[in-house]
């Protein structure tokens, strides 16, 4: 890659197999129940769910009570229910209280049921359609949508108009422009909120470098091409530096930034609200590079962004062979490090080498105190080790066996349609952290913690 370096953390570069300062612990927090809350998109109800289900499956907010619905793409159209919570508690002043310990969440066929006819069964044909439907809130009501790349372009249908009345919202993006050629293109494309109004824009990179198109709240404008570093002439058409683009705010202004994994380190780019354009693309830090082992997909694949001491900048972490490296955003060009490993608990050792464990890992305010924490599935259920990072990256208690279920031993294991879908939901809304789901094999389990 061709690019100035900007900052070099001061800490050694590490090895994916570098060892540990110190030894987790680990103990059961938590036999959490994990029910059975719809059998939608179950093997039992449904006959065994191709690969399209398994991945479209998501957890958006449908309406307006702050708790995740559940949506996936059937192969006829993208089917959601919303979400319906029997723990509350009327405190006769127009409020209620949850009570957790009473209820359960589920949804059930007598709920609201909303169905999205526009992605119709050509998309379960090519998974360069189905493979890029998610759930951005694109109009900026504070409910989720539902958009993807089809033949003409990006089509999104909104909850505001019950899912029912989706177009086009660009062209660009679709077949015309050759985006179904190769997973660099289409499987890059993203829907940030890059100048930070609220609503999700539209993001993908082609063979010259990313482009990216704003909302306008009834559709996108055009796309234009905003950082030309990410082109294929640059080398970015390879696997293990284009899966990694991701976007997140990395200087706590409101608007979200870009960063991917390079030969040399990490590179982003921050979005100028002023120029509504992105800033030259700099190496964030030479950590997480090629020459230090990173390029195989057990290590670059699990390299995320996320808030991990709650400053409001996204932060970087990366499993390695040994456990899990993290670095701090300055906000300004760079992530530091320091020696020491944060979760040597999820090691190629412990089995976090094989795709079902290190393709669920993840960066999640799981305890609900602001900071994003690791969690990742392993053979006996979810693991977490829960940050208490302010300056430096610091996770004292290693990793914890979180969530008594969504493990191998229950079954998780046996094939990506299960295992790939466990993700955070907030399933009780925002008060204490995020709850797990997952789907089964009779359906969507959901954990109540």
């Amino acid at each position: 890659m061709m690019w100035t370096a900007g900052f070099l953390a001061a800490a050694a570069l590490f090895t994916p197999d570098a060892s540990a300062g110190f030894v987790s612990s680990y103990e059961s927090i938590d036999k959490a129940d994990v029910p059975l809350v719809t059998p939608l998109f179950g093997d039992t109800a449904y006959g065994p769910q191709p690969l399209y289900v398994a991945q479209t499956i998501g957890f958006p907010q449908l309406d307006r009570d702050g708790l995740a619905d559940v949506c996936g793409f059937t192969g006829t159209s993208v089917l959601c229910r919303t979400h319906v919570y029997d723990g509350y508690i009327d405190n006769g002043d127009g409020t209620v209280t949850i009570d957790s310990a009473d209820g359960l969440s589920f949804w059930t066929i007598a709920n609201t049921e909303l169905e999205a006819t526009l992605f119709d069964s050509e998309w379960s044909h090519y998974e360069d359609y189905w493979g890029t439907i998610r759930y951005p809130d694109v109009d900026g009501d504070g409910l989720s949508d539902v958009c993807g790349r089809g033949h003409s372009g990006i089509e999104c249908a909104t909850a505001a108009e019950g899912l029912t009345d989706g177009r086009t919202w660009t062209t660009m993006f679709g077949d015309a422009g050759r985006w179904y050629a190769h997973p660099s293109h289409w499987a890059t494309i993203q829907f940030p909120d890059i100048d930070g109004d609220g609503r999700a824009d539209v993001c993908g990179r082609a063979w010259d470098g990313l482009y990216c198109g704003l909302s306008a709240g009834s559709s996108f404008m055009t796309a234009e091409r905003v950082v030309p570093e990410f082109s294929n002439a640059n080398g970015w058409s390879a696997d293990k530096y284009w899966s990694t683009i991701q976007f997140a705010d990395l200087d706590g202004d409101g608007d979200d930034d870009v960063c991917a994994r390079g030969s040399a380190g990490v590179h982003c780019a921050l979005y100028d609200h002023v120029s509504r354009r992105y800033d030259a693309l700099t190496q964030w830090t030479g950590q997480y590079s090629d020459a230090s082992g990173w390029g195989a997909e057990q290590y670059y694949a699990t390299i995320q962004l996320g808030d991990i001491n709650g400053d409001g900048a996204a932060d970087i972490c990366g499993r390695g062979g040994a456990g899990v490296f993290c670095g701090i955003s300055d906000a300004s060009g760079g992530f530091h490090f320091t020696d020491r490993m944060v979760a040597p608990y999820f090691s190629n050792s412990n089995g976090f080498d094989q795709p079902e464990r290190y393709e669920t890992f993840v960066l999640a305010d799981t305890d609900g105190d602001g900071r994003d924490d690791i969690c990742a599935r392993g053979a006996d259920g979810l693991y977490c080790a829960l940050s208490e990072s302010v300056l430096a990256p610091y996770f004292p208690g290693g990793a914890v066996l979180w969530v008594d279920n969504f493990g191998d031993n229950y079954g998780w294991g046996a094939d990506e349609a299960y295992w790939g879908t466990v993700r955070p939901a907030h399933m009780l809304g925002e008060r204490d952290g995020v709850e797990w789901c997952g789907r089964g094999y009779a359906g969507i389990h959901c954990s109540n913690r």
